[in-house]
């Protein structure tokens, strides 16, 4: 039969699901740094847009 070490097993599930904890919170954190870029960015693009609109217009 398998001779199995219920403790070890435990330990490393639990380990594991411990990683994986830290895993979904630094993806939430590169999750939230990216929406803080975005949110910088959008009013960036917009001005740009606005401004060649109107140099377009100029011409």
């Amino acid at each position: 039969m398998n001779n199995i070490d219920y403790d070890t097993l435990t330990h490393k599930i639990h380990n594991s699901l411990l990683e994986i904890k830290d895993l979904r919170w630094s993806l939430n954190q590169i999750s939230t740094t990216l929406d803080d870029i975005r949110d910088k960015i959008d009013p960036i693009e917009k001005g740009l847009r606005q401004k060649l609109e109107e140099i377009e217009e100029e011409r």
